[in-house]
């Protein structure tokens, strides 16, 4: 929600790159960076380098890292480049070696610490051994040799070591003596190292229950140790003090709900609440203050910790958490004020938002009255934030085993339910809009008992919606405004009319099985008045829910086929819409009048009318009497737009819509085609990929697709990786087509080999096979000689070079060529041992890296 943060952590990721770059620049004049993906909206207001950036450079192969911090893409390529390259031309000072020498010193840092910390525990190693070298003289021979034990464990923690240990304790108990077994507990007390061996070892000798306790206590904060440090509380559960909670709350509630974040990819543990639920059984009072001072910590993970311990506490007790209500609420929507580590990734705090909607279950009317308080007081986020908690009461109902309805009388949801529909009609803030429509954004699902029971607010918000769109309308447009203000006005006005349009498919959902209801809307329609064009449109939503019965259609088919014909173009482009999404079903019903009427949608002199009709015919089946003309208006639109500037996406949806009925116009087929390719070939490729796909079947065979191909290869895939879709394009091509444009071929893979030498070779693959040995011939030479010789191509010039020879190698052997093919051999040993040497060298490349930077 705190966009703000985001947008000023991105510029100064920016800031940082744009700093890092003066540096590489300065380190040699033959480097450059590339960046990486597209350029977003701040990085292109700002200037700033913000995304993901790598350094090329002809001395160096392909690759490298492409990084977030351009410091970590600059050491990683000079690590593997630049340490042995007798090329660097140095440009200036500062340079690439400020970031080399920082890395060194944290390294060297990092390197001293280390050995510090190995000196000391060699220290306290011999300080522990002659320990038990005095202890040693005291003891029998077995105890002696047990003492043994416990020295190799202290030279190795191995599980081998550690079951020798625990064995002796379990099978010779009678050998520890009091002063060896003294001895154990001082060790397991003071030594981490040791905990798990020494509780164990105490827990079998059935040592002193008090001591063992104290020692569990501090020993459940070890992983390898908690599982018997538990078994251990638990028998002597009386040894427990009040004051442990403080010790054990954190482990106890991590064991009873594991954190996802930790276990991505990993087989998560099954949760283990049996020591939460012993702490909450003889501590509820500590337990929920300790719960409560995680909450005060200021550290998103240990907040949301709390939020998992009461959601476990609520699985013993539904109410456990109510008397923390203020105090979840409170932390949760001012979490950005309270928690000092929070980042959009992880503002969600789910936990301790489903907490609190368990809270909500159960006192709703406390809890509203608690998230009121803070809506009336806070600032922007913690307002937007309060609002989430009402919408996620809505939306857990959705994520339930059971698949009953909501009933209509849940309080909590009747309330959450109000105040996230008023809040669209009163709210400015962009961000508690986005909630709202958030939870309208699809069906009712569970909740349509509640919006049944709901229905009339959510005509009248609709009602008030449709003002605040009125509202915006009427202000005069500002000369001087800038983009952002632009953008942010449109995204409003966009945002409350895909509101206006949910409310109303809510209400069409709920009421579509009462005749009651469905007589409610229709009279709401009936009553709006003349000029409000956006509303009667928005309501011809309701239609795709109350055409699927009989009497629903009856009820709604003359608005639908008034705005059809009505004289607003605005309803009639909501009607072509709606006629669009009624279910399948629902069309057998629909008269032909209806049908014919749309049909002349498609030449309205309106654009917003014929430009919905033509986006309506990509939603259903039109009847197909009427397509001959309905394909024939669309053909004189694609005629109209074709070549028009900020046209391209219409002009591919006619072309699709037109492909898609290339039977009605008979023996036409061909030439369609022809004009189809004809008008793609006018449009921008970023509009024909998403529709490639099908055009490419439905012109399979047909000459005008290897137009269309050669025009679009070039824009499939990403630069150095291989795409299997263009070589499944090429395979549509008939053989016909492809000799008749084998030059036009040959020149496109030529013009891609730098980028993408793949689709090179699949071309010169797709002109063998299609007879035109001579091109397939011409360009397998081409992409080993025009390559450049340099370090960075030398992977492409040896891959062209293995695709050269054995085009080679097949023309001799079709020639009968000995002499040749034996030189070919020899050729292609050569380029193997070239490739053997450049893989050795790339691994030694690599052994250099070290990235970069810790944090």
């Amino acid at each position: 929600m705190n966009r703000d943060k985001d947008i000023e952590d991105a510029i100064a990721a920016g800031k940082k790159n744009a700093a890092t770059m003066d540096l590489v620049k300065n380190w040699c004049a033959h480097v450059r960076v590339e960046k990486f993906g597209g350029t977003g909206l701040i990085e292109a207001q700002t200037g700033y380098p913000i995304g993901h950036h790598s350094l090329q450079c002809d001395h160096a192969p392909m690759g490298g890292a492409a990084c977030w911090d351009l410091r970590d893409s600059a050491l990683d390529f000079y690590d593997s480049n630049c340490i042995n390259c007798s090329h660097r031309k140095p440009v200036g000072l500062p340079n690439m070696s400020q970031l080399v020498a920082e890395r060194d010193q944290a390294q060297a840092r990092r390197d001293a610490e280390a050995k510090e910390a190995e000196r000391r525990e060699a220290v306290q190693a011999e300080a522990r051994n002659e320990e038990r070298q005095k202890l040693r003289a005291t003891l029998s021979p077995v105890a002696a040799t047990i003492l043994d034990d416990i020295a190799a464990f202290d030279r190795d923690h191995s599980r081998e070591n550690l079951n020798r240990l625990t064995e002796s304790a379990r099978l010779a108990p009678e050998h520890y003596s009091d002063n060896l077994l003294a001895y154990v507990f001082d060790l397991a007390e003071t030594e981490g190292w040791f905990v798990e061996a020494g509780i164990a070892i105490l827990h079998s000798l059935n040592a002193d229950k008090n001591r063992l306790a104290r020692l569990a206590v501090n020993a459940v904060k070890y992983p390898l140790a908690y599982d018997k440090a538990v078994e251990i509380l638990t028998a002597h559960s009386s040894q427990l003090q009040s004051s442990d909670v403080t010790s054990l709350l954190i482990r106890a509630v991590e064991k009873a709900s594991p954190n996802d974040e930790h276990f991505i990819g990993l087989s998560r543990p099954k949760p283990d609440t049996a020591f939460l639920r012993l702490l909450w059984e003889q501590f509820p009072d500590e337990v929920v203050v300790e719960l409560e001072s995680l909450l005060s910590s200021r550290k998103r993970y240990l907040v949301e910790l709390a939020g998992r311990g009461f959601l476990v506490l609520q699985s013993f007790d539904p109410m456990a958490a109510n008397g923390s209500a203020r105090n979840l609420v409170s932390t949760y929507a001012r979490a950005y004020l309270l928690i000092d580590d929070l980042d959009r990734h992880h503002e969600r705090l789910n936990s301790l938002n489903e907490a609190i909607s368990g809270i909500f279950r159960n006192i709703p009317d406390d809890v509203d009255e608690i998230v009121q308080e803070i809506i009336t007081g806070s600032d922007r986020d913690s307002r937007a934030r309060a609002f989430n908690i009402y919408s996620n009461v809505l939306r857990t109902s959705r994520f339930t085993d059971s698949k009953d309805l909501v009933p209509e009388d849940s309080l909590a949801h009747s309330i959450a339910f109000r105040r996230m529909l008023w809040a669209a009609t009163t709210e400015e803030d962009d961000n508690i809009l986005q909630e709202v429509a958030g939870v309208f954004r699809s069906k009712p699902y569970e909740l349509e008992l509640i919006a049944r029971a709901e229905i009339d607010g959510l005509l009248g918000a609709t009602l008030l919606l449709d003002d605040r769109l009125s509202a915006i309308d009427s202000v005069p447009r500002d000369e001087n405004e800038n983009w952002l203000q632009v953008m942010e006005r449109r995204n409003k006005r966009s945002m409350i009319n895909r509101l206006m349009s949910s409310y109303i498919e809510w209400v069409a959902v709920a009421a579509q099985d009462d005749q009651t209801l469905i007589d409610q809307i229709i009279d709401m329609m009936d009553a709006i008045p003349e000029g409000r064009d956006q509303l009667k449109g928005i309501t011809l939503g309701v239609t795709q829910h109350l055409a699927t019965s009989v009497a629903g259609l009856k009820r709604i088919l003359p608005h639908l086929y008034y705005g059809l014909v009505g004289p607003s173009a605005l309803v009639r482009s909501y009607a072509a819409t709606a006629l669009s999404e009624v279910r399948h079903n629902g069309h057998s019903n629909i008269p032909s009048l209806v049908y014919e009427a749309f049909c002349v949608l498609l030449w309205d002199q309106y654009l917003i009318v014929h430009k919905a009709a033509v986006r309506a015919l990509r939603r259903f089946s039109l009847p197909e009497k009427h397509r001959l003309s309905a394909a024939q208006a669309v053909l004189n639109l694609l005629y109209y737009y074709r070549g028009r500037e900020g046209e391209d996406d219409f002009v591919v949806q006619c072309i699709e819509r037109l492909a898609s009925w290339s039977e009605v116009f008979g023996k036409g087929g061909e030439a369609l085609s022809k004009i189809l390719v004809d008008a793609a070939l006018t449009v921008e490729p970023l509009y024909l990929r998403n529709e490639l796909h099908f055009l490419s079947h439905a012109l399979e065979g047909k000459d005008a697709l290897a137009d269309l191909l050669l025009y679009m290869l070039p824009h499939l895939g990403d630069d150095f990786n291989r795409d299997d879709e263009t070589w499944r394009l090429l395979q549509l091509l008939s053989d016909r087509s492809v000799l008749a444009r084998q030059e036009k071929f040959v020149s496109l893979g030529k013009s891609v080999l730098l980028e993408k030498p793949w689709l090179t070779y699949e071309i010169t693959e797709r002109l063998s096979l299609a007879g035109a040995s001579d091109a397939s011939l011409k360009l397998a030479e081409l992409s080993a000689n025009e390559v450049p010789d340099t370090v960075r191509n030398r992977s492409i010039r040896m891959i062209s070079k293995f695709v050269s020879i054995a085009h080679a190698y097949e023309a001799g052997i079709a020639a009968g060529a000995d002499a040749k093919l034996n030189d070919l051999r020899s050729q292609w040993d050569g380029n193997m041992a070239e490739q053997e040497q450049q893989k050795a060298d790339s691994h030694e490349r690599r052994s250099r890296t070290d990235l970069s930077f810790p944090d």
